[in-house]
């Protein structure tokens, strides 16, 4: 506006000096006159091309920040994306490593209620009466076996939590076996086999056991069997 003004102003000066002056004053002021007008013409031309300059500028900065702008975008997202499927590999290793717990324990279960039973061997024997045969009591040679062994290694299969003395008198009865039996304060004690007792020959003689090779110190009844035990029962004299 201020510029339009001073244009206005330059043609009235310039209207009231041709009217009023002569013919070269009259050209000499218009000459000033005009060639101030081009002056403020120019001045605004200037401040177009400024303003041109800036908005291109102003134009510049806003694609460069709306790059920015995209770019961040687009970085939040490469990142969310990246966020999630690390969230999805932990969510599925967690769920892989559940399921692997589960089935273990599972089968884990399974297994221990499957295994209601158990299986051992038994062997009776009473061998070392064979080379103490002068010791034994009148009328008892008919009850020792010629090798001195009643039956040896007999598999039996008995209910898991079953004891010794259940897995021997089972097998006894496999085989064709007595048991002389009796219940004292320290549990079942199997006083025989077969018409063979304790003292039967001489006052030491009488019968034990052993697991696994092991001497076991309680009675057969308080000992509970586990899977593939091996139980011997000795006479010994």
């Amino acid at each position: 506006m201020k510029k339009i003004s001073k244009i206005l102003f330059c043609l009235f000066l310039c209207f009231c000096l041709f009217g009023c002056g002569s013919d070269e004053t009259s050209k000499s002021q218009s000459e000033t006159v005009t060639s101030a007008v081009h002056t403020i013409i120019a001045e605004n031309d200037n401040d177009a091309s400024v303003a041109d300059k800036t908005s291109k500028v102003s134009s510049t900065s806003s694609t460069v920040t709306t790059t920015n702008k995209t770019d961040n975008s687009n970085n939040k997202n490469k990142n969310s994306d990246t966020n999630k499927n690390t969230t999805a590999e932990k969510t599925n290793k967690n769920t892989n490593n559940t399921t692997k717990s589960t089935t273990k324990a599972a089968t884990k279960k399974q297994t221990t209620t499957t295994s209601s039973t158990v299986n051992c061997t038994v062997t009776v024997e009473c061998k070392k009466i064979l080379s103490n045969m002068d010791n034994l009591k009148a009328g008892h040679e008919d009850f020792v076996p010629q090798n001195g062994v009643f039956f040896s290694n007999c598999s039996v299969r008995v209910q898991n939590g079953s004891s010794a003395y259940d897995a021997v008198k089972l097998a006894c009865s496999n085989n064709g076996v007595s048991v002389n039996a009796t219940s004292s304060s320290y549990g079942i004690y199997i006083a025989g086999f077969n018409n063979i007792d304790e003292k039967d020959c001489g006052n030491q003689s009488g019968w034990t056991y052993t697991v696994n090779g092991k001497y076991i110190s309680k009675s057969c009844g308080k000992y509970i069997v586990s899977n593939g035990d091996s139980i011997v029962f000795s006479y010994t004299c």
